[in-house]
């Protein structure tokens, strides 16, 4: 089974069912890790070289912006920019 690892700063709402249901569409174990996001950019920058998420779910701007300027903007991250995204003002 393939497994796909989420870093999360996020509490609310709780996407567990998401995970759940992905889970059982890609049969994939999800494994979600919680972390204070003023504290994840540092980890992903320490990781870099043997990344160990797949995805990192984080409401914070600051923590992306953190990891494009030391890496001096190498693609990393992947950015996800949702069509209703663009609605708001930025």
């Amino acid at each position: 089974m393939k497994e796909l690892v989420v870093y999360s700063g996020r509490n609310r709402p709780d996407l567990t069912p998401v995970y759940r249901l992905f889970e059982r569409l890609t049969d994939t174990t999800v494994t979600v890790e919680k972390v204070y996001h003023l504290g994840v950019a540092q980890r992903v920058i320490d990781e870099r070289n043997e990344p160990r998420a797949d995805l990192l779910l984080t409401n914070s701007q600051l923590a992306l912006e953190l990891v494009h300027q030391v890496l001096e903007r190498r693609i990393l991250l992947l950015e996800y920019h949702p069509a209703g995204a663009r609605r708001y003002a930025g």
